[in-house]
């Protein structure tokens, strides 16, 4: 069974490669997008920015998720019936993400 990666899966291994292919470091750091891209062997739609940080000893960086759904945090009917069932968005494949 051929099952989707999941959005944690798919970094976890661009960040193995960037360590060991100085040269996938390179591009990825030069044209992250068309990098990833070619990663997954698909486009990711236009409105979809990929933005990469090299921390250093003395800069650590902190990537927050979105704000929760709504104003308030709250999920309208819709948004709650998509997720029902527990799933983690971590969990989601980058499909859902990115249509």
């Amino acid at each position: 069974m051929n099952q989707a990666k999941s959005r944690r899966e798919i970094e976890r291994d661009l960040v193995a490669r960037a360590m060991t292919d100085l040269a996938f470091r390179r591009a990825l750091m030069e044209d992250p997008k068309t990098s990833v891209e070619a990663e997954l062997g698909r486009s990711l739609p236009e409105r979809v920015q990929i933005k990469i940080v090299e921390e250093s000893p003395e800069t650590l960086y902190l990537v927050l998720p979105p704000p929760p759904f709504g104003s308030a945090g709250e999920l309208s009917d819709e948004q709650l019936e998509a997720v029902a069932g527990g799933v983690r968005l971590n969990e989601i494949p980058l499909d859902l993400y990115y249509p």
